[in-house]
């Protein structure tokens, strides 16, 4: 038996998504409910898309909208846009319009759009990761 290193490297890139999320400012934010339930709305699409239940197309579809919708708005009101938010609205972008692509039936973006995701997954982990410990203060220093 081998053991799955891809499930085991996807794991820890969502968990350190997680790490990303919990440490932004989205969490703090009027946004934060409205980003979830749209979230929430395509994992619920998902889970009845893998049961064959009735209204799967319509939370994938209905979800994805309103997860690029809500994250492009929450985008456009910050204050200073670093690199970081850009890379996560573009993730943000990618997992809306993969799960209206679940929605509509469309199955030859899924590929493109699963590749999508994980590049901008690894840019989101290895950016936040650089910023927050790796990056030293260009600050000249005082004397």
């Amino acid at each position: 038996m081998n053991f799955p290193f891809p499930l085991l490297i996807s794991a820890v890139a969502y968990a350190l998504l997680l790490v990303v999320i919990y440490k932004g400012s989205l969490s703090s934010s009027a946004f934060f409910i409205p980003v979830l339930a749209a979230v929430s709305a395509l994992v619920l699409g998902g889970l009845f898309k893998l049961q064959h239940w009735a209204g799967a197309a319509e939370l994938l579809i209905g979800g994805g909208t309103l997860l690029i919708v809500f994250y492009a708005i929450w985008n456009t009101r910050k204050k200073q846009r670093q690199r970081l938010d850009w890379l996560k609205l573009s993730y943000g972008v990618a997992l809306g319009f993969s799960g209206i692509s679940l929605g509509i039936g469309w199955r030859l973006g899924l590929p493109w759009l699963g590749g999508l995701l994980q590049a901008t997954m690894w840019a989101i982990i290895l950016d936040f990761v650089y910023v927050t410990y790796i990056r030293r203060s260009t600050q000249p220093p005082t004397a």
